[in-house]
């Protein structure tokens, strides 16, 4: 009988280290899933911190396009009236030069459409 008492012993301890055991993996398992849940919320909160980063970024960048549009719209403009005013101011110290130029140009281009 001290066999089968010491046996039932064995039997009791092996079950109560197999529910411990039972126990310890369903708080792993609890464990894993509040850090899979805390994963997923970083995801989450990191994407949304990308989509603000990557708007700002975009903002900065449309600014600095139309900074350099209006820039190069500005030296074009400045660059058009010097033209103009040199044109203004060449037929006016020359005016039979620029009528000459004129007659030329449209006998030239009268010469062009006619055939």
């Amino acid at each position: 009988m001290a066999t089968s008492t010491a046996k039932n012993k064995s039997d009791a301890s092996r079950k109560g280290d197999g529910e411990s055991l039972a126990d310890e993996v369903a708080m792993l398992r609890d464990e894993l899933e509040a850090v899979a849940a805390l994963a997923r919320q970083v995801g989450v909160d990191g994407i949304a911190l990308a989509k603000v980063r990557a708007k700002a970024r975009l903002g900065e960048g449309i600014e600095k396009g139309q900074d350099a549009a209006t820039k190069i719209a500005e030296e074009v403009a400045s660059e058009w009236h010097a033209a103009e005013k040199r044109l203004v101011r060449e037929a006016t110290e020359h005016p039979w030069r620029t009528l000459g130029l004129a007659a030329v140009g449209g006998l030239a281009l009268g010469l062009l459409l006619r055939r």
